[in-house]
């Protein structure tokens, strides 16, 4: 009776090793096929990637070059929303994509530098920030850019295998993923990149809600993914805010999930939800106290009234925050200058 005990548990270890590498294996092939179609559409132009967006309000990534030139989280000094930056060497044809490189040695060394005063930049700090570190490890370069977005599109794939994986088998969300990695519309717009980049956090975050409800997890199971789900959530406000969409139903799963065993699973789920909660709040702490700020502050231009806009010379107003509210742009219109300037830019 015990050898035979023995036999059926030893070949249940088997049975499940052999599934959990098929997997791996699975999982693997979808990022490697993710990868090279990102590879394919962005850096050799496959499928004819001739897509462009709306360029007349391009994400200004002024801070990252700051970062990664090691000056910190700060802006140039400049017309940010312009993108004008007289003193600052060749930065603003960088900006621009008029150059595809940038070195530390381009920028002045006095380069006028200050501290962000509008919320935007805090509000897309991890984004900014992430950007920022890679130039500073890989070099100041939009091929750098053009990496972070294939690595996303990855994340987005093989999360897609996993969410149709919670209700189908093997092969058919095998066919799924390989469905959204042969036609990768998705990269055709991953020129926007803080909408783009939502999606490697919301689909994780919905895989992971999935997996909570698919069936009965063990405390520790429940313990990790919600620890996982409050790091994903947290962190991917920091890239785009509509990620905070996936909180509620979040603690809902938490909440509900089936735990394994019938005494204490109540204070299992509380458990669970405190260190959801203190995952989530770790990071999302400054994204969150940005938008309170942004609340709390009334919605006027940096200099007098908006009605006075209009007659204000840029001579006489101090230099624009990069990132301070478009609305400020907005009533007083773009230039001339500023609509030729902006022809032909990628809005990242």
């Amino acid at each position: 009776m015990e050898e035979r005990s023995q036999k059926t548990a030893a070949g249940f270890f088997c049975a499940r090793t052999r599934g959990l590498t098929g997997e791996f294996v699975t999982v693997l092939l979808v990022l490697c096929a993710a990868f090279a179609m990102g590879i394919h559409v962005l850096f050799f132009g496959g499928y004819a990637e001739q897509m462009t967006s709306n360029t007349q309000y391009p994400l200004n990534l002024g801070i990252p070059v700051m970062i990664a030139t090691g000056r910190g989280f700060v802006e140039p000094r400049g017309q940010g929303v312009r993108f004008e930056y007289p003193n600052a060497g060749n930065l603003e044809e960088f900006l621009l994509e008029k150059r595809a490189r940038l070195s530390p040695e381009d920028l002045p060394r006095d380069l006028p530098v200050f501290r962000p005063t509008a919320d935007f930049p805090h509000r897309h700090r991890y984004l900014l920030t992430c950007i920022g570190v890679l130039w500073r490890v890989f070099g100041i370069s939009w091929d750098v850019v053009k990496g972070l977005r294939v690595f996303l599109f990855c994340v987005m794939t093989a999360a897609v295998y996993g969410l149709f994986r919670l209700g189908m088998g093997r092969w058919w969300s095998l066919l799924a993923a390989g469905m959204m990695t042969a036609f990768p519309i998705m990269l055709f717009f991953s020129h926007h990149i803080r909408d783009f980049s939502k999606g490697a956090f919301l689909l994780p975050a919905m895989f992971l809600i999935g997996w909570l409800l698919a069936r009965p997890r063990r405390r520790a199971q429940l313990l990790w993914a919600s620890l996982a789900l409050g790091l994903v959530i947290g962190f991917g406000i920091g890239f785009r805010a509509d990620v905070l969409v996936c909180l509620p139903p979040a603690c809902l799963a938490i909440f509900a999930c089936r735990v394994r065993g019938g005494l204490g699973t109540f204070r299992t789920r509380v458990a669970a939800l405190a260190v959801f909660g203190a995952a989530f709040l770790l990071p999302a702490s400054p994204i969150l106290l940005a938008y309170r700020a942004r609340a709390s502050t009334p919605m006027t231009p940096p200099w007098g009234s908006p009605h006075s806009m209009t007659t204000i010379s840029a001579s006489a107003a101090p230099p624009m925050s990069g990132y301070t509210q478009t609305m400020t742009h907005t009533l007083a219109g773009p230039s001339p200058t500023a609509r030729r300037g902006s022809e032909g830019v990628r809005c990242l």
